[in-house]
């Protein structure tokens, strides 16, 4: 039980914690009873809830306190996770104003022991969180799934039995379900499907995430760039991936040290920051390096097999974007190089250079810049959200198309980052295979020194 696991704590996060009682009191909503059975022969679970919720919680702060709770509610009416206050809680570390932030658990009961809501319980442990945008790759691997993965590492207390993922975020079913699931081993649980006008409980509930495994940050308040001191390396990311592709049935023979040719894995795109001359780079890789190329589109591709070329690649090469993080599943000793379009240096924009660079992941990084204006397609068309301008006056429209770099800016919506993020770019190929020559160079000497 929990009471015996105490030691055991998570984050907690804003999203939880306080009820608006006044809400509950006076919304003047009848609620039907989930049964007409008196409490004497409901189920058991329901002399649990009436014991109420406890909670076991460690930090001063909201940023740094976490916890780990029994008997936690949400009521999908009103969008609130509530704790029960009864006559066996204990709450333990809580901040003085929140004591008061109850909802009593007699308030599920009327005064003959029915239940006054309809109410589901969900037996065994579980890890509620939010999603941060689980439409982008990076975002799936980098801020949920890593850290659900070292969440569940640390707080699971029944052995190899993975906590069940509650998602109480308002986003839809991410296209990246299968990575979800392939971490969790379990069917990750949306907020809508927790239904309305119901009370969901939960026997044991960890609730956030543990995010030391975070290593960039996206500018929400300064300039995007790495995280110090972050815990994530080499060792971590790959047992995550490994734990991943055993899930996933994914082939985890390791890459061969010793091969007439080199693998390489490109990433291509459909919808937007496409490589006009894909073709073209693809033969020459063949013919002048010697490269074995698997042409794979994140649009396109089924995930398992993306994650299998990647994982046998030697190379990984792609235009910047959230594909990229597939480079967590190459093996040790390979290489990435990162394309940019024009007027985006790569020194400003790094979460891959920096996943490349932790410690023990030995993957060598080489990136390539387009700087002849005349090789790249804009579009001022486009929706704003892709980097569309024809919204913006005349003249900053035009300081936007003479820019030849895009200044320091903060996330999220900065209109010149995002018209040159959105370019087509018609490689200028020479300098590409250089780049690639010598990226790939700098891992065999890499893989050299480590045999």
């Amino acid at each position: 039980m929990l009471r015996q696991n105490a030691r055991t704590f998570v984050k907690l996060s804003a999203f939880i914690f306080i009820v608006h009682l006044t809400r509950l009191e006076n919304s003047g909503t009848t609620h039907q009873p989930a049964t007409a059975l008196p409490f004497s022969s409901s189920p058991r679970w329901a002399a649990q809830l009436k014991d109420g919720s406890s909670a076991f919680c460690d930090g001063g702060s909201i940023s740094t306190r976490t916890c780990m709770f029994e008997n936690l509610c949400y009521f999908s009416e009103h969008d609130e996770f509530v704790l029960l206050h009864g006559t066996q809680s204990v709450f333990s570390g809580l901040p003085a104003d929140r004591q008061s932030a109850f909802l009593p658990a007699s308030a599920l009961f009327d005064e003959n022991g029915h239940l006054r809501q309809h109410v589901t319980y969900h037996h065994g442990q579980h890890l509620v969180f939010k999603r941060f945008n689980p439409g982008n790759l990076m975002h799936v691997i980098h801020d949920d799934l890593l850290p659900v993965y070292l969440t569940q590492r640390e707080y699971s207390v029944s052995g190899n039995e993975p906590l069940q993922l509650i998602a109480v975020d308002s986003h839809p079913q991410s296209p990246f379900k299968q990575l979800y699931d392939a971490v969790s081993r379990k069917r990750v649980i949306l907020k809508a499907e927790l239904g309305e006008r119901r009370v969901t409980c939960f026997q044991s509930a960890v609730v956030g995430l543990r995010k030391e495994t975070t290593w960039y940050q996206y500018g929400f308040s300064r300039p995007q760039g790495p995280i110090n001191n972050t815990r994530a390396d080499g060792k971590l990311i790959r047992q995550f991936a490994s734990s991943v592709r055993r899930t996933l049935k994914v082939n985890e023979q390791e890459t061969n040290n010793v091969h007439s040719h080199f693998r390489a894995v490109l990433l291509s795109r459909s919808m937007n920051r496409i490589i006009l001359n894909a073709e073209q780079l693809v033969n020459s890789l063949q013919e002048q390096l010697n490269c074995q190329v698997h042409v794979a589109s994140i649009e396109m591709s089924p995930l398992e097999e993306l994650i299998e070329h990647v994982s046998h690649a030697d190379i990984l090469i792609g235009m910047h974007g959230g594909s990229i993080a597939l480079a967590a599943f190459l093996p040790p000793n390979s290489a990435l190089v990162e394309l940019f379009p024009y007027a985006v240096p790569a020194a400003a924009y790094t979460p891959y250079k920096t996943l490349a660079s932790l410690p023990g992941m030995n993957i060598s990084y080489g990136s390539w810049e387009n700087t002849w204006q005349e090789n790249t397609v804009t579009h001022p068309e486009y929706p704003t959200i892709f980097g569309g301008i024809s919204h913006l006056s005349v003249s900053e429209q035009e300081q936007i198309m003479a820019s030849s770099q895009v200044g320091e800016h903060q996330c999220c919506s900065n209109p010149e980052w995002l018209f040159r993020i959105y370019q087509d770019t018609h490689l200028d190929i020479p300098s590409v295979l250089k780049v690639v020559q010598a990226t790939w160079d700098n891992a065999i000497s890499l893989r050299n020194r480590c045999l």
